[in-house]
C-alpha cells in the first residue's frame, strides 16, 4: 500500500513537534553560568532569560534588591536557587514551566544562646551581627540574644568575642517566623610579646629639717587610708609611726 500525501504530512508534522519538544527540554536542562556582584535581581533574571532562552515567569514588580551570586555550568534548578538566595523570592516548576514568586511572610525574629564548646558555659556580652542587614546586638549575662524585624528569610549570623574564634551560622526561615539557634564558640589562644608593667612611687608626705614636722599636700587627701568619710586627722592617725595622744592632742 502506497502512503497517501495526507499521511506523509501527518508524519512530518509529528516529527516537527517531536523536534520542538526535544529542543525545549534541552533548552531547559542546558548548563548555565553567571557571575553577579551587587547586580539588580530583576536585571539578573532578565539576562538569564535572554542569554539562555528560558521559559521563565516572574513578577513584573520585582523589588529593587542587589544580589551577589555565582554559578558555573549549573542546571537551571541550581541556578535559580543560587540566584534567589537571601531574597524574599522562591521558584517552583510545573511540568516544564518555571515560575518565580514572592514569599509573603515576615518579618522574622531570631533568639539564641552563645556557648563555650569546651566547658558548655554560656558566653555573656558576645557580639551578634547580621552584615547583610546591617543589624546586630550583644548577648546578655546568660549568653542569650534576640534579633527581631528581620525582613529576609535567609541570613547569616556572625558571632565574635575576645578570646574566641569568630563563628557564623546560616539561618533559614521556612514557615515559622521565629527561629531558635545555639552557637558554640571555640576558644582561641592569643599570642603576644612580653608585657612590662612599670610604676613609680608617689610621696604625698615629705620630711622637713625641723624635728617632728611633716609636710602634707591637701591634693593627696583621697590617697590616705580612711574609715567611713574622709577625715584628714583620722586618716593621719592610721599612718605608720603616728599615735594619738591623750586628751585629744
Amino acid at each position: 500500500v502506497k502512503p497517501t500525501s495526507s499521511y506523509k504530512q501527518t508524519q512530518h508534522f509529528l516529527a516537527f513537534l517531536l523536534y520542538l519538544s526535544i529542543s525545549f527540554i534541552n533548552g531547559q536542562t542546558k548548563s548555565i553560568s553567571f557571575s553577579y556582584n551587587k547586580n539588580s535581581l530583576k536585571k539578573g533574571i532578565q539576562q538569564l532569560v535572554d542569554d539562555y532562552q528560558l521559559s521563565l515567569i516572574y513578577p513584573s514588580n520585582l523589588e529593587n534588591k542587589e544580589i551577589s551570586a555565582k554559578c558555573n555550568n549549573c542546571e537551571l534548578d541550581s541556578a535559580l536557587t543560587l540566584l534567589l538566595y537571601n531574597t524574599n523570592y522562591s521558584w517552583k516548576k510545573i511540568n516544564e514551566q518555571y515560575t518565580i514568586y514572592r514569599i509573603d511572610s515576615g518579618p522574622y525574629a531570631i533568639t539564641g544562646q552563645i556557648i563555650d564548646n569546651v566547658t558548655n558555659e554560656t558566653v555573656p556580652y558576645a557580639n551578634v551581627y547580621i552584615p547583610s542587614l546591617d543589624m546586630g546586638t550583644i548577648s546578655n549575662n546568660e549568653g542569650i540574644f534576640s534579633l527581631s524585624g528581620i525582613e529576609s528569610r535567609i541570613c547569616t549570623v556572625y558571632v565574635s568575642y575576645i578570646g574566641y574564634e569568630p563563628q557564623e551560622k546560616p539561618v533559614y526561615f521556612s514557615k515559622n517566623q521565629q527561629s531558635s539557634i545555639e552557637i558554640f564558640l571555640k576558644q582561641k589562644i592569643i599570642y603576644s610579646k612580653n608585657i612590662f608593667i612599670r610604676g613609680r612611687s608617689r610621696e604625698f608626705m615629705s620630711l622637713t629639717n625641723e624635728p617632728g614636722k611633716i609636710s602634707f599636700s591637701p591634693k593627696h587627701i583621697s590617697t590616705l587610708p580612711t574609715i567611713g568619710e574622709v577625715d584628714i586627722f583620722r586618716s593621719l592617725q592610721l599612718l605608720p609611726g603616728i599615735h594619738q595622744g591623750l586628751g585629744g592632742t
